[in-house]
């Protein structure tokens, strides 16, 4: 099996946490018996290395500061898109947690998940790193939580997700620690004032220095990180310089001897995902001292019986009073040594944790194996063809692990596209929201217009869904532009309702992204997509050749069969209208219409869940008529785009007809790049069933 590792944290990085431990141990394991290779986030002197049969690759810039973490961030699209593997596994890291790797994938992917601090690091930078957190979760199916009070969390904010619960483990040099006689109070960490509790460090030791009337060990502080200095100023501002040894980075077998020699370890954390140094000290034979924070109490125990005093959180009078205990009484120490000893070794061996996490691993990829993936998918039928400047069925060709790249441009490209290639970058990283969508769109409307010839490129939509654009052409210039926060609420919903249906219809399906969306949540349903117009078509067509769960119809929709006029938008294939009259504009053509119920009977539709209508304009006609197609199919759901001017009530007839029906309606999103100053409102709208 081939594994890319999204590292985020090389263990040779001074400052890497728990989680690159973990990376390295379990990593150094399964490469016996797969391929793996492990990017990470750049710093000051990262090399590529192989290190125990792994290939560890550093991504982005490595200037030492915190520049190196955001370009790993915004690199791990074009990595895992241009990189052959068989599963990715993406570690959450600082500050936004998901890297969102299924985007730029359809291969297997699964988060391990050592943290979700985010929320703290909104406080801290004063930016929204929780709402980038919040939304891509959504995208993740398989977690792997370090423990089960994270794995509750997890499930609490991404329902339906398959959780493992695998720890971290503790390697064997640190049951070989000797215990001595004590030497000092023991820190061992990140220096870190607000997740570590630094600042609380040094009031928890003035109080040990008035309990024992300023006789006290020496407290060692081994490790770095980014409040070192600050936390050097409080030692002083305390008066505890004295009192207090800055030991820096060390190695292994030191820190394990140092916590064997300790009157006890302190672990004064705010916050905890894991603690991996709980574990640690536990197995170093170390008396732990710590708040209840987190899922301390079952990494630690909390009990004599386990090696850990866990005092309830920010209750530094009780925490101080604990310290001096042990220091005081040495048998409670000695057999708190013992404890935790059998503690650890019941629960962290890193053998058993990296056969359960590749367990893990094996049935991600086996049920991954079993779903529709846009690139394993067979080509469209022989035959079919692409049209001149297009670009059919070679992508469809492709071998599965051959990655499709994020944008590919046929013919010339002007220097005037580059702005464009530019702004697609940026909102690829960028998080979803309504008004990313309104601020882009009027950018591509004023500054980024349509070019004034035929620009075609293929793209991957959502980082994953190959399509065909022209930049010559109103909306797929929109589309290209604006790829993901292109009508991102409403996509968003009709994903998440898309991943429930079995039956779905697409009613104005333009070049087939709604359609597209549908099929890739949920390869099992069965989608029909209806579009008039002949380019459109044509395109859907080819497009949906990757997913044969798709059905293209080529058909204008009405509430009855008949005999209609297209009119197509000359500068805009989104646009057009449908008309009964006869029309001699040359632009226009007669073209079928059927009924939404004919349609659903030609496709053997006995129920459809889901609908999208976009029909410019005749969607009033529709959803006040078609008494027939309501009667016969009810949808759960429906997406409907809607005009209304507001100098008239000609829409509530519409309105009237489906709370009729029992349909409740929410307006969901302004498809208006400025929505001020407009005679009309244009927006997608929600009908569902309900009271």
């Amino acid at each position: 099996m081939r594994i890319l590792h999204l590292a985020y944290e090389d263990p040779l990085q001074p400052g890497s946490g728990g989680g690159s431990v973990r990376a390295r141990e379990i990593n150094r394991r399964l490469a016996e018996r797969h391929d793996i290779t492990a990017l990470v986030a750049g710093y000051r002197g990262a090399k590529p290395r192989v290190e125990d049969g792994v290939r560890w690759v550093p991504v982005g810039t490595r200037t030492g500061t915190k520049l190196d973490r955001l370009t790993y961030f915004s690199l791990i699209g074009p990595e895992v898109a241009r990189r052959s593997f068989d599963l990715v596994v993406e570690e959450f890291g600082a500050p936004f947690s998901a890297g969102l790797s299924p985007l730029y994938t359809r291969k297997p992917a699964i988060a391990s998940v050592q943290w979700l601090f985010a929320a703290e690091m909104r406080k801290k930078y004063k930016l929204p790193f929780d709402k980038v957190e919040k939304h891509g979760l959504r995208f993740y199916d398989r977690f792997v939580a370090v423990s089960h009070w994270l794995a509750n969390d997890l499930r609490t904010r991404r329902p339906g997700a398959e959780i493992a619960t695998i720890p971290n483990g503790v390697e064997d040099l640190a049951y070989e620690s000797q215990t001595t006689v004590p030497k000092h109070l023991l820190f061992v960490g990140r220096l870190d004032v607000k997740h570590k509790g630094g600042d609380l460090l040094f009031d928890i030791l003035s109080r040990v220095r008035s309990m024992k009337n300023g006789d006290i060990p020496p407290l060692v502080i081994a490790g770095d990180g980014p409040d070192r200095e600050a936390m050097e100023n409080l030692a002083k501002e305390r008066g505890l310089s004295k009192s207090v040894e800055f030991r820096g980075w060390i190695g292994k077998s030191e820190k394990y001897q140092l916590m064997a020699d300790a009157y006890a370890v302190l672990m004064p954390s705010r916050y905890e995902t894991f603690g991996m140094v709980a574990a640690e000290v536990l197995a170093a034979g170390g008396p732990l001292v710590a708040f209840d924070t987190g899922p301390l109490r079952e990494v630690a125990g909390g009990a004599d019986e386990t090696g850990a005093r866990l005092i309830r959180s920010y209750d530094l009078d009780a925490f101080a009073r604990e310290v001096v205990r042990l220091i005081d009484e040495p048998r409670l120490a000695d057999r708190l040594r013992d404890a935790g000893r059998q503690w650890a070794r019941e629960r962290y061996n890193w053998d058993e944790i990296s056969s359960r996490q590749e367990e893990f691993y094996l049935a991600a990829v086996e049920d991954g194996a079993g779903d529709a993936r846009p690139h394993e998918r067979p080509p469209a039928q022989p035959g079919a063809r692409a049209e001149e400047g297009g670009y059919a069925n070679d992508r469809a060709a492709a071998p599965a692990d051959r990655p499709v790249e994020d944008v590919v441009y046929r013919g010339k490209l002007h220097e005037a596209h580059l702005p464009k290639s530019a702004m697609r970058a940026v909102y690829r990283v960028l998080p979803r929201s309504k008004l990313s969508y309104n601020v882009g769109k009027a950018v591509v409307r004023t500054l980024l217009r349509p070019a004034s010839h035929h620009q075609p490129v293929s793209a991957r939509f959502w980082g994953r869904i190959p399509v065909e654009l022209d930049l010559g052409d109103f909306t797929t210039n929109e589309l290209f532009c604006l790829d993901a926060h292109y009508e991102s609420v409403t996509l968003e919903l009709w994903r998440r309702l898309a991943h429930t249906a079995s039956t779905i219809v697409d009613v104005g399906s333009h070049i087939g992204i709604y359609a597209l969306v549908a099929a890739d949540a949920n390869p099992r349903a069965q989608v029909v997509a209806v579009e008039p117009h002949d380019g459109n078509f044509a395109l859907l067509q080819r497009q949906s050749a990757l997913y044969p769960n798709v059905a293209p119809v080529h058909a204008a929709v009405a509430n009855k069969s008949a005999a209609l006029w297209f009119c197509p938008d000359g500068a805009n294939t989104g646009g057009g209208y449908v008309t009964e009259a006869e029309s001699d504009h040359k632009a226009c053509r007669p073209i079928e219409s059927r009924s939404l119920t004919e349609i659903c009977q030609s496709a053997n539709l006995s129920n459809v869940d889901l609908i999208k209508i976009d029909i410019e304009g005749y969607e009033r006609a529709l959803l006040s008529q078609e008494n027939d197609f309501w009667d016969a199919y009810a949808p759960s759901h429906m997406i409907v785009e809607i005009r209304r001017k507001f100098s008239d009530r000609s829409d509530e007839g519409l309105f009237a007809a489906m709370r009729q029906r029992g349909y409740v309606g929410r307006r969901i999103q302004s498809l208006h790049a400025i929505p001020f100053g407009k005679s009309y409102d244009l927006a997608n709208w929600h009908f569902y069933r309900g009271s």
